[in-house]
């Protein structure tokens, strides 16, 4: 055990002898990367952060109790609900929809300084300045994938009357179909990279967050990606309210003309036979105000019905509060260049003490 002792601290100091002896090569190696990821990191596209806190609604009773109170006092019998809305570990999908994709890529923003507006799809596609970093990656790892890409763009594709024919029978399904060319799903890959929405377990905070090349810009698109958010969590919860209210609001127009016109037919009818006392004349003048009254009754319980409708459409409508609003980030998260440089610099040594070991390695071999 002793000699085994012996034996291997004597292997770690010829190892280490061997690195020392190998110092420049390593050094060398180290100062490459490191030369390289200064270049990678102040050529990389800066990217800036907006981050939103949101406090979505916690419990599913009504938040409108003194509201409902009130109403009851005056003969309305309004009712909670026991709708429930979408679970917030939905979130992330809800603002990563198409739906919503297709509206970012539409939304115009203003680029330069003479505030040209443009779709940010045309932002994301206009011709950038390519870095360094990018030319070389492109014509030396990235040469495989424009080959296949030149390859694929040789293929023959549908033509465009198979095309229409396969959307003519889409239309026909009546089926909503998102149909986007391979750009405008690259831009949908994009802009789902760059959105992020987490919950924070212990509090129950939704923290929504975008990365944009621009910072203002950043700020405008979390602005709508909350704005839609809340929007689409609104109308999914008082979809079926809404859809009633215009329903009895329908059914209330309708009462509302039949009472008016039994009530016209009673009036007339006792105006023409006011100086009478028939009973046929009693007969019907008792069917015309039967007639009347249910119409009434009718009118006045459809009003009824609107108001309880009305008051359980905002009682469902949820409440999603900001608790901190997009702002314009002063600061930007990437690149972190001062990682990116250490990170290249313990590569190179990495690589530099593999290399040496492979050296001695191999001269061992051969002799």
């Amino acid at each position: 055990m002793n000699n085994y002792k012996q034996f291997r601290a004597v292997d770690y100091l010829a190892l280490a002898r061997s690195y020392w002896e190998e110092r420049k090569t390593i050094l060398i190696i180290t100062l490459i990367f490191g030369v390289f990821g200064l270049i990678f990191a102040y050529s990389s596209q800066e990217e800036f952060v907006s981050q939103v806190k949101l406090m979505p609604e916690n419990s599913q009773e009504s938040q409108l109790n003194g509201l409902s109170g009130l109403a009851r006092q005056f003969g309305v019998a309004a009712t909670s609900t026991s709708e429930t809305g979408i679970p917030v570990s939905l979130y992330p999908d809800v603002a990563k929809n198409l739906v919503m994709m297709k509206q970012l890529m539409n939304y115009e923003v203003s680029i330069d300084d003479n505030n040209q507006v443009v779709t940010l799809k045309d932002y994301f596609l206009r011709p950038a300045k390519p870095s360094l970093v990018s030319t070389l990656t492109k014509n030396t790892i990235g040469l495989p994938f424009r080959f296949i890409k030149w390859a694929r763009s040789k293929l023959p594709s549908p033509s465009n009357e198979m095309r229409i024919q396969e959307r003519t029978a889409l239309v026909e399904d009546n089926t909503i179909i998102q149909q986007f060319q391979d750009s405008e799903w690259a831009m949908i890959e994009n802009l789902r990279g760059r959105i992020t929405v987490t919950q924070d377990v212990d509090t129950g905070i939704i923290i929504v967050e975008v990365k944009m090349p621009d910072p203002l810009l950043a700020a405008k698109i979390a602005a709508q990606v909350v704005h839609f958010l809340t929007e689409y969590i609104t109308n999914y919860r008082t979809e079926k309210t809404r859809g009633d209210v215009e329903f009895i609001e329908d059914r209330l127009a309708e009462a509302k003309i039949n009472f008016e016109k039994a009530q016209t037919e009673l009036a007339s009818y006792t105006d023409r036979q006011r100086a009478t006392t028939r009973a046929t004349d009693d007969v019907e003048r008792q069917r015309l105000e039967n007639e009347f009254s249910i119409a009434f009754n009718i009118y006045n319980i459809m009003a009824q019905r609107l108001e309880e409708t009305k008051i359980r459409l905002q009682e469902v409508t949820p409440a999603v509060s900001i608790l901190d609003p997009p702002a314009v980030p002063n600061k930007r998260s990437e690149p972190l260049r001062i990682r990116t440089f250490l990170i290249f610099c313990v590569s190179g040594f990495t690589v530099g003490i593999v290399f040496v070991n492979l050296k001695n390695r191999i001269i061992k071999y051969h002799e």
